[in-house]
């Protein structure tokens, strides 16, 4: 096949980005078929989504723990090739992250641990207020609690009188089955906090924002890369 690296315009950069996190790769000194375009193009949205958050890259051995961890961080999509899970943290540096033997997931940063709730979208359309209380009832001693938006973020907590209202506010506003915002296709748990001080969660708020503004600025410099490097090679 003749060379043809010059073709592949977006969809090279793209590749070049993603190939840390996905299991397959294309070789870039020919052109691309469409079928290897479609599918960069897929992995790369799914990506670019899931780290415009402060994240970190979780890579485990066991496919169980993938799975718990993508659960936990919110992967909407079940793409088989992607080998890491986008964990959401509130700085750089790296979490110490737990899987129990009964499958519990959590993450300790120095200000917070945070545990994985799972919600339950029929229960959730029965009464999401009762729901919500017995599923928190599970961890006695979280104190403030979020709510998990598939790849984005509500950005509010909640204490543990105040998070059942919240949840129900947003079943009932996205309660339509056959639009794309359907609760049911994002609202699948919560994140359960822990913290000795009241003042950690301050600190873990305040370095989560200062995370975000320099994740959005990097990504921002990213893109101006990536659409010059697509110019030049048309």
């Amino acid at each position: 096949m003749k060379k043809n690296s010059n073709s592949n315009g977006i969809h090279a950069q793209r590749l070049k980005a993603i190939r840390p996190f996905v299991s397959f790769d294309f070789d870039l000194r020919h052109k691309l078929t469409d079928y290897q375009k479609a599918k960069i193009r897929e992995y790369y949205k799914e990506v670019e989504a899931l780290t415009h958050r402060p994240y970190y890259v979780y890579k485990p051995r066991n496919k169980n723990h993938l799975k718990k961890a993508q659960q936990f961080a919110q992967h909407e999509k079940n793409l088989p090739g992607l080998k890491v899970a986008f964990v959401p943290v509130a700085n750089e540096m790296k979490p110490k992250i737990r899987i129990s033997k009964k499958g519990e997931f959590s993450v300790q940063t120095e200000y917070v641990k945070t545990n994985n709730l799972q919600l339950n979208k029929r229960q959730l359309l029965k009464n999401p207020i009762a729901h919500v209380n017995k599923v928190i009832a599970t961890d006695p001693t979280a104190k403030r609690f979020t709510i998990l938006a598939g790849k984005y973020e509500i950005n509010r907590t909640y204490d543990r009188e105040r998070i059942g209202e919240g949840v129900a506010f947003y079943v009932n506003k996205y309660s339509n089955a056959k639009a794309n915002n359907y609760f049911g296709n994002w609202l699948h748990g919560l994140a359960a906090h822990h913290f000795k001080n009241q003042s950690d969660i301050a600190e873990y708020s305040k370095a989560k924002e200062k995370a975000k503004r320099k994740l959005k600025d990097k990504n921002k410099a990213a893109r101006a890369r990536a659409a010059r490097a697509a110019r030049k090679n048309k």
